[in-house]
């Protein structure tokens, strides 16, 4: 019927109007925080999601994994990030746990046999810019300049 507001979902029933990833970050409090960095550990599913990995007490830095690619691109400069633990690496037959960048530890999986390396030995111009991974570089650069000052 015309003017007959039985159809119109009332926003008070279904969660304020709300998105679903509104709804989400709300449950998942204002931010959840990174889980404190630990030692590399002997295997990587005993340790939470999202962890950055130390190695003699220094945050790790490494470049992509692009072996995996038919055709890696070899172009293009690459950027270094920070080592963390991921529990969602995406894979064609499903997730798998593997060290990752921590600015999205879901897709962008790292080479960490060769490249990886004290998160300061990597020259500010390429060192990953995205939040996640430039908070972890600073506080990288942090802890390093805390341990030279006497």
């Amino acid at each position: 019927m015309c003017g007959d507001d039985s159809d119109v979902i009332d926003p008070a029933v279904t969660d304020s109007g709300t998105s679903g990833d509104e709804r989400r970050f709300r449950e998942m409090g204002a931010r959840k925080r990174r889980p404190a960095a630990v030692e590399w550990p002997d295997r990587l599913a005993e340790v939470a999601h999202g962890t950055p990995l130390l190695s003699s007490g220094h945050l790790q830095g490494a470049l992509r994994d692009a072996s995996l690619w038919g055709c890696p691109d070899t172009v293009k400069p690459k950027y270094a990030h920070i080592v963390v633990v991921s529990h969602r690496i995406g894979m064609r037959a499903g997730a798998m746990i593997a060290e990752a960048a921590a600015c999205d530890s879901a897709r962008i999986m790292l080479f960490t046999d060769g490249s990886c390396k004290d998160a300061t030995a990597f020259p500010d111009g390429v060192r990953c810019r995205r939040p996640a991974c430039a908070a972890l570089f600073e506080e990288a650069d942090r802890a390093a300049a805390e341990a030279e000052s006497p």
